[in-house]
């Protein structure tokens, strides 16, 4: 997200012109810069930008101490890898559904500081059917959408997954997992989580049957607990926040 946030509706635009089409550009443009946090934080870029797996974050907080916790393997997870190697911290990767395993299976994707869980993060403890993709080759399993029932799988909330680790803190959290990250986000901002920062795609528009309008909640509510965006891209957003890291650092 790079400010100031104008889109290509707003530009070039004469009074004649102007439609349905620019109005809910520029309303999207004015939502995300409410939500935006004022520039200060350096970003970085890791992963396959090729392939669409890559992820920007702000690599301040990291290192040998820190604690990432990601939700969904997919096909990739060259994002993990990379802040496993550049910033020799813990990564806590959950992902039960088969493409997640047949990935984790792989002996490239071994790393002694990747901890993998095959197991899905919800926003509480129990199990939950997976669906089977729509896009068989895409291969995203969701407990949301999908055309059929696939396999039972165990599920954890991040709450019980950090105290079975110790965790006071997460330092980052990413997570893509196919619409179910509404609920998480939910018991995140329910139980107070302490979360430095958070990358998650919101699935609205990708999936069908997730309203747009479920985004724009938890990101509201998001902000009122003190979070702000720090970057945006397509369905992936950044968020950090501001409240805990004013108590870590003073």
């Amino acid at each position: 997200m790079k400010a100031p946030m104008i889109s290509y509706a707003v530009l070039g635009r004469t009074a004649p012109s102007i439609d349905r089409a620019y109005w809910k550009a520029l309303r999207h443009d004015l939502f995300y810069r409410f939500l935006a946090r004022r520039p200060g934080l350096s970003l970085q870029t890791l992963g396959d930008i090729s392939k669409d797996y890559a992820w920007t974050f702000c690599p301040q907080n990291l290192g040998r101490h820190a604690t990432v916790i990601s939700a969904g393997a997919g096909h990739d997870i060259s994002f993990e890898l990379a802040l496993a190697r550049c910033f020799d911290c813990r990564v806590i990767l959950l992902d039960p559904s088969p493409t997640g395993l047949a990935t984790m299976a792989l002996p490239q994707n071994q790393h002694p500081n990747l901890l993998f869980l095959p197991c899905a993060l919800m926003g509480h403890d129990g199990s939950v059917t997976l669906n089977q993709p729509g896009n068989p080759a895409e291969g995203s399993f969701s407990s949301v959408v999908g055309t059929r029932a696939g396999p039972r799988v165990e599920g954890v909330c991040l709450l019980s997954l950090m105290k079975k680790y110790g965790l006071g803190q997460v330092d980052l959290l990413k997570i893509d997992i196919e619409g179910s990250e509404y609920e998480v986000m939910d018991s995140v901002l329910r139980h107070q989580t302490k979360i430095l920062q958070v990358c998650v795609e919101y699935h609205n528009k990708v999936l069908p049957g997730i309203r747009t309008s479920w985004t724009v909640w938890s990101l509201l509510r998001l902000w009122a607990a003190g979070w702000r965006i720090i970057h945006k891209s397509g369905s992936s957003h950044t968020l950090w926040n501001d409240r805990l890291a004013a108590k870590s650092w003073h």
